[in-house]
């Protein structure tokens, strides 16, 4: 008697909508960048990212933000700007990201409420950064437009 053939998988994996903040900021001639680590414990933990976290039901990718930057980092920011969104699968879960943007002022205090801790990264440094998989198509993204008019000095 044959065996019954494996079928695949047709259940696709659970959504997690995520919002993510590219904070950047002018200093010395120079366009740096916000990065958070995440603290052990968590999924990805001891990564370096962009902050920001999971859309609550009902909550705009906006509403995320500010929530999630208060909450995180101690920060309010207003002008976000759509940069863009990408999917990403890690194993058994998709990740939907979207990414804002916005430059913020250089005296800007941060403080590491629930991350592990910040940095502020110049562009040209972002690659020494183990980042997440799902974000590479957003540091593309971000640096494409954020060197079109930006010099070191």
């Amino acid at each position: 008697m044959e065996s019954p053939r494996e079928l695949p998988n047709l259940v696709e994996p659970p959504l997690i909508e995520v919002a993510i903040a590219a904070l950047w900021r002018d200093s010395y001639g120079c366009r740096e960048l916000l990065l958070t680590r995440r603290p052990p414990g968590t999924h990805l933990a001891g990564q370096w990212e962009l902050p920001g976290g999971k859309i609550k039901v009902g909550e705009s990718a906006q509403q995320t933000l500010r929530r999630e930057l208060a909450e995180e980092i101690g920060i309010a920011v207003q002008d976000l700007e759509s940069l863009v969104v990408t999917a990403h699968r890690y194993g058994d879960i998709l990740v939907r990201l979207h990414a804002m943007i916005a430059n913020v002022p250089p005296d800007l205090v941060v403080r590491n409420l629930a991350v592990a801790e910040h940095r502020w990264v110049e562009l040209d440094q972002l690659a020494d950064f183990e980042l997440p998989e799902a974000n590479a198509p957003i540091t593309a993204a971000l640096l494409q437009r954020l060197r079109r008019s930006s010099a070191c000095g």
